[in-house]
């Protein structure tokens, strides 16, 4: 089954069921068919957006819950995870712990910042684009005030 297939199941799964564990959709992916290790299962549960809510404790999706909540949740993630950010002409830099550059992109991304074209994410560290007119120092300062917050 591929990425696609496999996140619009785990999707369709998180909108039919109450799970509260990654092991828990592990055992009913299984129940599908679907066998999948625990570390790409929290990478597609990463790119979709599913967070644990604070109250149930369950999976959603980030277009199934509050705004104001999902821009709580990912100032808090990047709190953690964002260790430094720098800048150079358009580009912004942020520099993360190992393996958690991809999360941040995709929450920086997911964020829809009028300042940011796109990120390119590595192990540890994220090039953010700059939109046209907007410095990477303006871009960085951004990005840091949503780490701090």
């Amino acid at each position: 089954m591929n990425k696609y297939r496999r996140q619009a199941l785990i999707a369709e799964i998180l909108r039919e069921r109450f799970v509260t564990s990654q092991l828990q959709l592990l055992e009913l992916l299984r129940e599908r068919g679907v066998e999948v290790s625990q570390a790409t299962l929290s990478r597609d549960l990463a790119e979709m957006g599913a967070v644990r809510d604070g109250q149930t404790k369950r999976y959603i999706l980030a277009k199934d819950r509050d705004p104001a909540a999902a821009l709580s949740r990912a100032r808090s993630i990047m709190k953690m995870m964002v260790k430094e950010v720098g800048f150079s002409g358009n580009l912004a830099v942020v520099k993360t712990g190992p393996g958690q550059a991809n999360t941040v992109a995709h929450i920086l991304d997911s964020l829809e910042l009028p300042e940011l074209l796109g990120t390119v994410a590595g192990d540890n560290t994220i090039i953010c684009v700059a939109k046209e007119g907007v410095s990477g120092a303006e871009l960085a300062r951004r990005i840091r005030e949503l780490a701090s917050e």
